[in-house]
């Protein structure tokens, strides 16, 4: 879970929330719904080659509807998920941080503003939202097969083996 909302700056609910059947490897997408998401609107990620060697590791051995479910098969609960984000961290950062941090390299490695915004599904003004532009998913697609490869640098190789 913490791989991933570091891999796609994802909020804890949307994250916790994702189901086995809002990740299609034919389309290469993550979906989650607006019910999902803070803005009310769906978010779609694109799948990286490392995005699915990372989920394909740990996906067949998950067991249930959800991909971080809970003992009891339901999701994760917000709290359960937050403890755990505590706990590996050893108290030095949350799961908000994870997504500033991804917010953050992105902007280092020169991802546009408006971009970056949409990869993290942020609410966009009603003039933003008028000058969406049709190729706006091959650059987010471009964009995080960059920080992908950004991180497989950096040890996210060990999860991919």
């Amino acid at each position: 879970m913490i791989l991933v909302m570091l891999m796609y700056g994802t909020r804890l609910n949307e994250t916790v929330l994702t189901r086995k059947s809002d990740i299609s490897f034919v389309d290469q997408l993550w979906f989650i719904p607006e019910n999902h998401t803070k803005t009310r609107q769906a978010h779609e990620l694109p799948l990286t080659v490392t995005s699915i060697k990372v989920i394909e590791k740990f996906l067949p051995h998950i067991k249930g509807r959800y991909v971080f479910p809970s003992r009891k098969g339901k999701s994760l609960s917000g709290s359960s998920a937050s403890k755990a984000v505590r706990e590996v961290s050893g108290g030095e950062w949350s799961a908000h941080d994870l997504r500033k941090v991804a917010r953050t390299i992105w902007q280092d490695q020169g991802v546009d503003y408006y971009i970056g915004e949409l990869m993290l599904n942020h609410s966009l003004s009603k003039l933003d939202k008028a000058y969406i532009h049709t190729h706006a998913k091959s650059l987010i697609q471009k964009e995080f097969e960059t920080y992908h490869q950004w991180l497989l640098e950096r040890g996210l190789n060990y999860f991919c083996k």
